[in-house]
């Protein structure tokens, strides 16, 4: 709290001087988190947060039972990955994944770590499912002052617990008490300000596994006649009624389950309008997949299944107010094999060989690109059967973006377009073949880099200051590295008052992070905003700062 700028002013009978000097308080980094040690079962997926704060920006790591390897952000090693953001996970776990996991966050000043337990242990897949969620949050917008109930609890066998996220961040009760935990699950933020809006998600875990909704919060001023207040139902008898029998099998195919289902509302609540259905399978390393939320019938095929794999499946009923609690659990069902009449065993050894040419890859706009390639073969059985597809696989330079998978049907088809890119971000590509799990040779990378475009935040640490000289000194840092959006060409300083003669836009380059700006009038009023620009154009302003 002592950081900030300082100013030392001398006066006499001639005039005054003044200077100014910057303190900034180094501090050693302390772990926010709380050590959370884990038991989880063989193929499930674990996670471990590590939350800091430290001045100045530390550097962090994880090591595994005190030895190598050391994960830095955004490496990995076989089946453990470390996010950018601190994360640990692991995915699927094996028995040789049980043991100790520290986080170690070090600077010039000090060092801090934290170490969890993982324990692995052989569940009972079918009967221990990770947990399901039975409340689900939904979006609430509240006014400022106001109390907010963010609703969640789950099920499962063991008992799950629940903890919170904001933005990616975990959460903790409030100093002021303003945020509380309930046993249910839920939480109650009181008092509520504007920079409660975010959103938050609620994680329920044990040793069967994690499973994750989230809701968004938006906190508006009670005189913004431009917003409608929607929250969260005092009675909980207004949601639709659980569904008391679980959905029943109709068909199975290699890539899909049929299901249909039963429900009868009760008399007096608002009629259902649409049902969800969700599943999981122990076998692919996910958690519970919602298949689809706005099902207006009372069957639906599941698609995107894997072959050979053992599912269960439940649904929900929704209506205007949000959802029910979930249905009982079908019996595990495993999806069909490929026939083995139409890919034996000749086949399955020429198709591992083959391989995919690519022949150039083009950016079409700032979030796409278009692939083509070639077949190194004819085409003969393969290209006639449904189930060959080619696997695109995009992996960006930047440690921040996940890779991408885009599954397309072979047929006569030999290009595709990329969507959902990031910015001017440089990809690698490459096309590979498959017959349902049998994966042909990948073709060579190809590269290039979507297009520029504006920034998608404001400068950030914003500081406006007005001193005695009417002389304003603005502050600031650049927007987060992913907005950027392009390569920084320099800063925009917008100064607007009630006289527009007097209006300002100044121009900056990128080496600058600070500006004095000189001879403001006294008593007049001015906005000041900031915004950053590539070649494209001006970014997003900062939020208007007022001085005078």
């Amino acid at each position: 709290s002592d950081e900030g700028i300082y100013t030392c002013k001398a006066s006499n009978q001639f005039g005054v001087a003044m200077a100014e000097a910057n303190l900034t308080v180094f501090t050693q980094p302390t772990i926010l988190t709380e050590c959370m040690s884990r038991v989880t079962g063989v193929g499930r997926k674990v996670t471990f947060h590590c939350e800091f704060t430290a001045n100045p920006q530390p550097n962090y790591y994880w090591i595994i039972n005190d030895s190598h390897p050391i994960l830095f952000p955004g490496t990995a090693h076989e089946n453990v990955r470390v996010g950018n953001d601190g994360t640990l996970v692991i995915d699927p776990v094996r028995k040789e994944d049980a043991g100790h996991y520290s986080c170690r966050v070090t600077n010039e000043i000090g060092q801090s770590f934290m170490t969890a337990e993982l324990v692995v242990k052989g569940w009972n897949f079918y009967n221990n499912p990770p947990p399901i969620i039975t409340s689900l949050p939904f979006n609430q917008t509240l006014p400022v002052g106001e109390v907010a109930h963010i609703q969640c609890s789950a099920s499962g066998h063991p008992v799950p617990l629940i903890r919170w996220l904001k933005n990616g961040r975990s959460l903790s009760p409030s100093s002021e008490n303003r945020m509380k935990f309930m046993s249910s699950g839920s939480l109650t933020i009181s008092d509520l300000t504007k920079s409660d809006s975010g959103t938050y998600m609620c994680q329920a875990c044990s040793e069967s596994g994690e499973t994750t909704r989230s809701a968004y919060l938006s906190v508006e001023s009670q005189t913004n006649h431009k917003v409608v207040f929607h929250t969260l139902p005092s009675h909980h008898h207004v949601f639709p009624n659980v569904p008391l029998t679980e959905p029943t099998i109709v068909e199975v195919y290699h890539d899909g389950v049929k299901l249909s289902w039963r429900f009868e509302a009760l008399q007096g609540v608002t009629p259902v309008t649409s049902f969800s259905v969700e599943y999981f399978s122990h076998e692919t390393g996910e958690s519970w997949v919602v298949a689809n939320d706005n099902i207006t019938s009372k069957t639906y095929t599941v698609t995107g299944l894997k072959p050979d794999k053992t599912y269960v499946f439940f649904f929900r009923a929704r209506n205007s107010h949000g959802f029910s609690g979930p249905s009982p659990l079908t019996a595990p069902v495993k999806t069909k094999c490929l026939s083995s009449s139409r890919f034996n065993k000749k086949k399955h050894k020429s198709f591992s060989k083959r391989f995919v040419k690519t022949r150039k890859l083009k950016t079409l706009q700032k979030q796409a690109a278009s692939i083509a390639a070639t077949d190194d073969e004819s085409n003969e059985w393969v290209q006639s059967d449904s189930a060959t597809t080619s696997n695109i696989i995009s992996n960006s330079k930047n440690s921040n973006i996940h890779d991408i998978d885009d599954n397309i049907p072979s047929n006569t088809i030999n290009s595709h377009v990329l969507t959902s890119l990031q910015k001017f971000t440089m990809y690698d590509v490459n096309v590979q073949p498959y017959y349902g799990e049998v994966a042909g040779v990948a073709s060579h990378n190809v590269k290039a880099r979507t297009l520029q475009d504006v920034p998608s935040a404001p400068p950030s640490n914003v500081l406006v200051e007005l001193s005695d000289n009417n002389t304003v000194h603005i502050s600031w840092d650049p927007p987060p590295r992913k907005h950027h959006n392009g390569i920084l060409l320099g800063y925009k300083i917008f100064m607007s008052c009630s006289e527009s003669k007097f209006n300002r836009e100044i121009k900056v380059n990128t080496s600058m992070n600070g500006v004095y700006i000189h001879n403001i009038i006294r008593g007049m009023e001015y906005a000041i905003q900031l915004c950053a620009f590539t070649v494209v154009g001006d970014g997003a302003r900062s939020d208007v700062h007022t001085v005078g």
